[in-house]
C-alpha cells in the first residue's frame, strides 16, 4: 500500500517541500509520532531537521516568519457552523461554490501583476506570495505597518521557537502586508457583488443566517495578521 512515507521519499516531492520552506525561520512537524512520543502532536524544528520530520511520516509546515521576505497568505475556505462536515461529504458542491471566488481572486491579483502560488486545502485555497524585505515594495510595507510598544517588547524576547529577536522593520512589514490583504479582500468582495455572487462571503468565520445547508459561508481569513509574526 502506498503510504505518506512513500510519498515523502520521492525526490521531486522532497525538492518541492524544500522549495516551499525556503528561508523560513523554523519549520513545524505534526502527526501521530509526536503525539505518541511526547503527548503533543506538533513541535517546532530547525530547517536542517527536515529529514527527521519526513522519516517519521510527519506533516511539515513552514513559519510565516521568513529570513528575507514578507509572506502574503490569503486563506479562503468554506465553513459551516451547523454542519462542519459538509465540505467532506459533498466536496463537489462546496468547491463548485468556491470556484467563482477563486476565479475573482486570481483576476484581482493579475491586475497587480501578482501570480500567487495557489494550493488546495481541505476546505478551500491558500494564495501565497512573498515580497523581499530589501525591495522598494518591502520598504513600502514598513511605512504603512505598525508595531505597538507591547508587541515590540515581545519581539525583543528570545524563547521557545523564537531563536532570535524580531526587528521592528520585520514587524511593521508583516503588519503592512496584513493591511494590504485587507484592502485586497474588500476589492474581491466588491467584485463578487458586481458579478452577483449569491453565497455569503465573510472576513473570518463570522456567523451568518441559515442558507441551503445550515449557517454556511465563504471565509476570507485574515486573522493570521492579528498574531505576532513568529506564531
Amino acid at each position: 500500500m502506498f503510504t505518506h512515507f512513500d510519498f515523502y521519499s520521492k525526490k521531486i516531492i522532497r525538492r518541492r517541500i524544500e522549495e516551499f520552506i525556503g528561508d523560513a525561520q523554523y519549520i513545524v512537524g505534526y502527526g501521530k509520532y509526536l503525539k505518541d512520543e511526547t503527548g503533543t502532536p506538533f513541535r517546532s524544528f530547525k530547517k536542517d531537521e527536515i529529514d527527521f520530520i519526513l522519516s517519521k511520516g510527519l506533516d511539515v509546515y513552514r513559519s510565516v516568519w521568513d529570513l528575507n521576505s514578507t509572506l502574503a497568505v490569503l486563506d479562503v475556505e468554506y465553513f459551516n457552523l451547523d454542519y462542519p462536515g459538509e465540505v467532506y461529504l459533498r466536496p463537489e458542491r462546496v468547491f463548485g461554490i468556491l470556484e467563482e471566488v477563486y476565479n475573482v481572486i486570481i483576476e484581482e491579483f493579475s491586475r497587480y501583476k501578482i501570480r500567487p502560488l495557489s494550493t488546495v486545502t481541505g476546505q478551500g485555497y491558500h494564495f501565497i506570495f512573498k515580497i523581499s524585505r530589501y525591495s522598494t515594495s518591502g520598504k513600502e510595507l514598513e511605512k504603512i505597518g505598525y508595531v505597538s510598544p507591547t508587541l515590540e517588547k515581545r519581539y525583543r524576547m528570545i524563547r521557545g521557537r523564537k531563536r532570535r529577536t524580531v526587528s521592528v522593520r520585520e514587524g511593521k512589514a508583516f503588519d503592512g502586508m496584513g493591511r494590504i490583504l485587507e484592502y485586497f479582500t474588500y476589492k474581491v468582495m466588491r467584485r463578487l457583488q458586481e458579478v452577483r455572487f449569491k453565497f455569503p462571503v465573510q472576513i473570518t468565520d463570522v456567523a451568518v443566517g441559515r442558507g441551503e445547508v445550515g449557517r454556511e459561508a465563504v471565509s476570507i481569513d485574515l486573522s493570521m495578521y492579528g498574531d505576532p509574526i513568529y506564531m
